[in-house]
């Protein structure tokens, strides 16, 4: 049979269809060879392909360092080079090819819009990125209104501009709340602007691991004449949690941005079916806002630190991504994160309103023929599903929006969730083409608008802010993984009343992953203990009480070492399978605060709201006194709803 992706287009461009399916075919046949190698529960290939323990902080901080006429002379191959790649594109040409070699261009100068179906090959490419100083930037390539376009690498972009300072530990002053540090040769050569909440920081061992999860500080130069000595002050509720185990000789790193974009890449203006092949960020996140349709496929690509050399931090932000058909991240290093890792995010709604049987008055504004699904807003228990009918007009009336929106944020206050509507924003009638009968205030969900499937496989995530991969699609598969030292959930699926992001995800697939101390096993000090729910989470967000939309579910063969909390939580799920999963030293010490979910002593796997749920072939190796238990039964579970070897009746 077939495949759609083997059909050549007719109409494109001269020669981009062939070369995109040989490209393809070799992909495939790479695939085909991987399914006969056996599986067995251990760590993925990620790990086997980089080792982040190979960190060594006597190492340089560039792998090669240019003098001055080499940058110059670097600069002349670089403008050509980019000349002719937005000439290729523009004009139509299929491909084009950068010759193996090190270029060094400005940032910002290059947009490509309305390209169709173009091979950009760069393989074993060495492009040093240099400020724009007309308009702040490091970004190598913005992409607008295209569609088809394949990065093949592998590609290296790296800049001198580094977008943290880094250094060693020289003292540390419990009193005042700072700490001084010597600032490792390389990082000194420019003082970033304080942020407004602070500077994003984190704290590190000799051995490149991270202590604890991100502290905000700012700092001074001890000497106004010497900016490779400075201190550092962090808040005091920070000081007195995660960074009370900073010590002299451990090192720390602290993030900033330049004034403008620090990306390589932009994707903007419904830009669709991108194909990056080995592209290797070194100096900041790799992706701007992705407003992306279609295919959005990273594999063999990273944004973490270089190895070989001693920087700690690779800055790495992966996209807030919204708008996909299919997300594929194969093959990817991260870490450390600002903030989520992978986040597949649409916004749902709560109902401010019903007009008539056939017409909402909602936040969101849902395309005509789309689905929408109604939940409980407390409970989440499925209410019904309609299609839009009709484009949905904004809702005239200024001084009913206003109630509306002030109701509807005193839900959100009530429940404890962080979204809020401003007072700008619209309101929007929404016709329906049948009649509903629900709640005010149920949640919309734009079901008809979820992303269809998402593939996160071979990947290795480290030291993000919050969740490494949050996944909300029609299809989730995340396999073979590696996961270590984030403040968050490793592996996520959920709907989140919280942030009001959505869909419900559904036929969830969480297989053969490691989770090594995710969250931090110094993650008992966090403020913001519901970031940490488990290791491995499907759920709605909150305590629900009905048993959701999420289904089928499987979790099988999953290492989890040293988690701070439940290793494993599903809620609000039916049709669940639990099988073959190993849980080591969960909850090695007592929670600062209470948890969200179920007692201490824990279980190593909670169980709420669910139906239909097998658990068998489970191991706890290494139990503490507060996860002492493999299987911990939460409220809302009917007689029956769960089964299994692993059931104590």
């Amino acid at each position: 049979m077939q495949r759609c992706d083997d059909i050549t287009e007719t109409g494109g461009r001269p020669g981009a269809d062939s070369e995109k399916n040989r490209i393809k075919s070799y992909r495939r046949a790479i695939a085909v060879a991987a399914m006969f190698m056996p599986m067995a529960l251990g760590p993925s290939p990620a790990l086997a392909r980089y080792d982040p323990r190979s960190y060594n902080p006597s190492a340089p901080t560039f792998l090669v360092t240019y003098t001055a006429r080499q940058k110059a002379e670097q600069r002349v191959p670089g403008a050509a080079m980019m000349a002719e790649l937005e000439s290729a594109a523009k004009s139509g040409q299929a491909s084009y090819t950068i010759k193996p070699g090190v270029y060094r261009i400005t940032g910002g100068l290059c947009a490509l819009d309305g390209v169709r179906h173009f091979i950009l090959h760069c393989r074993n490419v060495h492009i040093w990125m240099e400020n724009n100083p007309a308009a702040p930037s490091l970004r190598w390539i913005t992409l607008r209104n295209c569609q088809d376009i394949t990065v093949d690498g592998p590609v290296f972009l790296d800049s001198e501009q580094l977008q943290f300072i880094q250094g060693v530990i020289t003292g540390v002053d419990a009193v005042n709340k700072t700490i001084d540090i010597q600032v490792t040769p390389g990082y000194e050569a420019k003082d970033f602007p304080a942020q407004t909440q602070g500077n994003l920081s984190w704290h590190y061992n000799r051995k490149g691991e991270c202590l604890t999860r991100p502290v905000y500080t700012s700092y001074v130069n001890l000497d106004p004449g010497d900016i490779t000595k400075k201190r550092l002050t962090i808040k005091p509720e920070y000081f007195d949690g995660p960074a009370k185990r900073l010590k002299v000789g451990d090192l720390f790193l602290t993030h900033n941005t330049i004034d403008g974009d620090n990306t390589p890449f932009g994707v903007e203006r419904d830009t669709r079916d991108l194909d990056l092949e080995g592209v290797q960020c070194y100096y900041g996140p790799m992706w701007a806002t992705v407003a992306s349709s279609g295919k959005f496929i990273n594999r063999n690509c990273s944004n973490y630190r270089e190895p070989g050399t001693n920087r700690l931090g690779g800055c790495a932000e992966p996209p807030n991504l919204d708008n996909a058909d299919e997300l594929v991240y194969d093959g990817c290093n991260c870490g450390p994160g600002q903030d989520d890792g992978v986040n597949i995010t649409r916004r749902y709604s709560l109902t401010a309103d019903q007009t008539g049987p056939r017409t909402l008055i909602l936040a969101v504004r849902p395309a005509p023929g789309e689905s929408i699904d109604f939940y409980d807003g407390d409970s989440y228990a499925p209410e019904g599903t309609a299609l839009v009918a009709a484009e949905p007009t904004p809702l005239a009336d200024d001084a009913r929006r206003t109630r509306l929106i002030r109701d509807i944020n005193a839900i959100q206050d009530a429940h404890g969730y962080a979204w809020r509507l401003q007072p700008g924003d619209l309101l929007w009638s929404v016709p329906l083409d049948r009649d509903v009968k629900i709640a005010r205030f149920s949640a919309v969900d734009r079901s008809g608008d979820r992303i269809k499937k998402a593939t996160i496989r071979n990947c290795y995530f480290a030291d993000m802010n919050a969740q490494a991969f949050f996944l909300k699609a029609s299809s989730i598969l995340m396999e073979n993984n590696v996961v270590e030292r984030g403040t968050g959930p490793a592996y996520h699926a959920q709907l989140s009343p919280y942030w009001w992001e959505g869909p419900m995800p559904q036929n969830v697939t969480i297989r053969n992953n490691v989770s090594i101390d995710n969250p931090s096993r110094y993650g008992n000090d966090r403020l913001f203990w519901d970031w940490a729910i488990g290791s491995i989470c499907v759920e709605v967000g909150g305590n629900m009480s009905g048993v959701g939309d999420i289904s089928p579910v499987t979790i099988e063969g999953n290492r989890i070492v040293r988690s701070t909390v439940t290793p494993i939580v599903v809620k609000n799920a039916k049709n669940v399978v639990i099988r073959n999963n190993q849980i080591t030293a969960p909850m090695p010490a007592a929670p600062k605060e209470a948890r969200i979910y179920g007692a201490v002593p824990a279980g190593a796997i909670y169980l709420a709201a669910d139906s239909n749920v097998q658990v068998y072939g489970n191991h706890l190796l290494d139990a503490t006194p507060f996860c002492a238990t493999l299987v911990e039964l939460g409220p809302f579970l009917a007689p029956g709803a769960v089964t299994g070897g692993d059931i104590k009746h």
